[in-house]
């Protein structure tokens, strides 16, 4: 586990800590949306035990993600959802575990986040 903050382009991070945050948080998204998802991280913070990861919603091409057939269909169909996605884990027991995520926010959704589940504010940064 890293023990340091790291924020911006994650294409240049190419840790085990980031590869199972993002296929945690692929999964995580999938199961939610009922409809096969894949994430473009954008920002990933780790500082001790908690992660954010910030990321736009793809296809399996790297195109933006198509929400219907989704369970989110309508609400995006509306306009309601964007291409973005977020999520705080926390590292407990050897590995990552998913304890938030919010999936196509129309707002800064994760906000209240750090009081709520006691992470860090600065591990939401997003530079």
């Amino acid at each position: 586990m890293e023990a340091h903050a790291r924020v911006g382009d994650v294409d240049a991070i190419e840790t085990e800590s980031t590869h199972a945050i993002t296929a945690i948080a692929e999964a995580a998204a999938s199961a939610e949306l009922k409809k096969l998802a894949w994430l473009a991280p954008v920002a990933l913070t780790i500082e001790g035990e908690w992660a954010f990861l910030f990321a736009d919603l793809r296809d399996a091409l790297g195109a933006p993600y198509d929400y219907t057939g989704s369970a989110l269909e309508a609400l995006a169909a509306a306009g309601g959802a964007s291409q973005t996605y977020a999520a705080l884990l926390r590292f407990k027991a050897g590995e990552w575990t998913m304890v938030v995520q919010v999936i196509g926010p129309a707002d800064v959704a994760w906000a209240p986040w750090a009081a709520r589940y006691g992470a860090p504010e600065s591990v939401f940064a997003i530079n």
